[in-house]
């Protein structure tokens, strides 16, 4: 996902973060351990487990709460408490808890795509490999990736540096158990990275749009402007 201009710009972060902090908090309570406060450090409270719930969390477990809402890590924990945020408070009764779990990626549409046929790469017989295509993009040749970022900061940082217009940005919920795709290349993952990117543009690119790869076809139904 090259960029094709240079100019910059900030967005704030759109992910649910009073949700996490609350849900944070609650668990801890539930396990007589306090709250969790805004600061990011663990703060004991007087009120020991008031519903006397069986729940217990390990060391381990309250590591992982901690370093979901630190600054330094809270990032990379945030498409994980989209997708659990989105399956708690949805009305199980109805809903699929396979419809829950869905990747929830983002894309900035090129001028020619039309969300009412779904969403295929430029060239989907093509041979050009990952490094190519995140390094190059749209300057390289055609391949079959469909490129997203994994976070709306991603997306929003991508549509500020394209000429792209007018600038259509949609959600994808996306299943790897979807027959039609092929594959999801998870490039904020840093093992897939570094087996995929091999320029120092290409990661910067990659680790700047927070950028995944869908190869296959993105159906409409899975398709949603935002």
């Amino acid at each position: 996902m090259a960029s094709q201009q240079t100019t910059t710009s900030t967005v704030s972060d759109n992910q649910p973060q009073q949700n996490i902090a609350d849900l944070v908090s609650a668990l801890l309570q539930q396990d007589g351990q306090g709250s969790f406060s805004r600061n990011t450090s663990f703060t004991q409270t007087t009120n020991k487990n008031p519903s006397g719930s069986s729940l217990h969390l390990t060391n381990s477990a309250k590591r992982i709460l901690q370093a979901s809402l630190a600054p330094a890590t809270r990032k990379a924990y945030l498409h994980s408490w989209h997708i659990f945020l989105e399956w708690k408070y949805v009305d199980t009764h109805n809903t699929k808890l396979s419809e829950a779990l869905k990747m929830i990626l983002y894309r900035l549409l090129r001028a020619d795509e039309d969300p009412a046929k779904g969403l295929t790469a430029k060239n989907p017989n093509s041979d050009v490999n990952v490094n190519s295509h995140v390094s190059n993009g749209s300057y390289g040749p055609g391949s079959r990736y469909i490129s997203c970022s994994k976070t709306l900061e991603g997306i929003h940082k991508f549509a500020s540096n394209s000429y792209t217009f007018p600038k259509r940005i949609v959600r994808l919920k996306i299943s790897e158990n979807d027959p039609e795709i092929k594959r999801i290349i998870d490039l904020t993952n840093y093992n897939e990275l570094s087996q995929h990117v091999f320029t120092q543009q290409g990661i910067n690119f990659a680790r700047k749009f927070d950028e995944v790869l869908v190869e296959g076809k993105i159906n409409t139904e899975c398709i949603t402007f935002i």
